[in-house]
């Protein structure tokens, strides 16, 4: 049977991203409406990024489920729980089950983005592989340009959220139908006694893991505690209205889909490690600049995007970065690398929502600028590449412009 083509297999993962991106994201300039729509206030509203994000933990889970079953496998069991958490949520009565159904929608996530991480990683050279993921993370961006900026124009002329989740809904089934039917599976090289697969224990003994982990976790904490309050800060300080919100986040996806081609034609060449480290400094440098552009739209959108863009930039070279540190354990590796932001992105959640609401917008934008910048002096002297940079993978099936190398599951 003829083997689907490479470029079909990429724009099926690349559409799949897509839509659980913009599930994921879709709910940030949403809280200040869902607060409104549910009755509660914004630090409970909140505790669905929360959740959303607590759950995306289960992926060093999906990452070991991928190497020692196949990552096909792993894309499909997270599109069949995205399918469940937007049924969830499009028949929630109340804010807790809503809340249930964006921690299936976060679970979802934490299995299909790292199974599919590690599938293009397995055929793509660690040299270019900047490209490829590069290309793939570019879905983050599109889907705060198109997903999310079109949903929430959908939920501000119909005053109502059941008609977006069953389009997510949908959309979750016919891509499970499309991984099922149009993406093979990998070969899988047996285990010999000289390159056995490693457990997570022997993964997170590797200290050039746990380094890039506790770097990320700092970084991403700073980064969440000014991106969970933007939306209730706009609202407050600026007057903007959710059509305004959904604008912004619409610009926001705008240049981060700049940043994430850039992704593809910068960070091969100028290394992993300095692409992250430089852009997390430059984040930084604009969380703290945020704080002084209080109601002023001209100079908040320059700072604010770029803030935008360096993260991505910095998250996307972080996630490439991982996938070359443990040759042997690609997918687990890849796993804690996502987990790590995950965890960042969950402390920043609770701590953010509860400066905005004691001090204000300026101590979320001071401190998660000072946080990021001491993380970034730290990892200049810590943070490392991994073996894969220099000692190509002899168990990874080649790539090919034509088809990947696939088995029966």
């Amino acid at each position: 049977m003829k083997q689907p083509h490479r470029y079909l297999i990429i724009a099926i993962l690349f559409a799949t991203r897509l839509t659980l991106n913009t599930a994921i994201r879709v709910i940030y300039p949403l809280l200040v409406w869902l607060a409104a729509a549910f009755v509660v206030d914004l630090q409970t509203v909140s505790l669905i990024v929360t959740i959303q994000l607590g759950t995306t933990f289960v992926g060093p889970i999906g990452g070991t489920l991928a190497d020692r079953y196949g990552e096909r496998r792993v894309m499909l069991l997270g599109l069949g729980l995205f399918c469940a958490g937007a049924a969830t949520c499009l028949f929630a009565p109340q804010i807790g089950v809503l809340m249930v159904g964006h921690a299936l929608i976060g679970a979802s996530t934490g299995f299909y983005h790292t199974a599919s991480h590690a599938y293009l990683s397995a055929t793509t050279p660690y040299a270019v592989r900047g490209r490829i993921l590069g290309l793939m993370e570019s879905s983050w961006a599109l889907a705060a340009l198109l997903g999310v900026s079109g949903l929430v124009a959908l939920v501000q002329r119909t005053q109502a959220v059941q008609l977006m989740y069953a389009l997510l809904l949908g959309l979750g089934v016919v891509l499970l139908l499309a991984i099922w039917v149009g993406v093979p599976a990998l070969h899988r090289s047996p285990t010999t006694a000289e390159t056995p697969r490693m457990g997570m224990g022997a993964v997170l003994g590797q200290p050039v893991v746990l380094v890039l982990m506790g770097f990320l976790t700092g970084v991403m904490i700073a980064y969440e505690m000014v991106f969970v309050v933007y939306g209730a800060w706009l609202a407050q300080d600026f007057g903007a209205s959710l059509a305004q919100l959904g604008w912004v986040f619409g610009m926001l996806g705008f240049v981060e889909l700049g940043s994430s081609l850039a992704v593809v034609g910068l960070v091969d060449r100028i290394g992993k490690r300095r692409a992250l480290l430089a852009s997390f400094g430059l984040a930084g440098i604009a969380q703290i600049a945020l704080v002084f552009t209080a109601g002023n739209w001209v100079g908040f959108l320059p700072v604010f995007l770029t803030m935008g863009v360096m993260s991505e930039f910095a998250i996307i070279s972080a996630i490439i970065l991982s996938s070359g540190l443990v040759q042997r354990a690609r997918g687990t590796a890849i796993a804690l690398g996502i987990t790590a932001l995950g965890i960042g992105r969950v402390i920043g959640s609770v701590l953010g929502p509860a400066l905005f609401t004691t001090f204000g917008f300026t101590a979320n934008g001071l401190v998660a600028g000072m946080l990021t910048l001491i993380c970034v002096a730290i990892g200049w002297r810590v943070v490392r590449e991994g073996d894969e940079a220099s000692t190509p993978d002899p168990a990874a099936p080649p790539a090919s412009a034509s088809g990947v190398a696939a088995q029966g599951e």
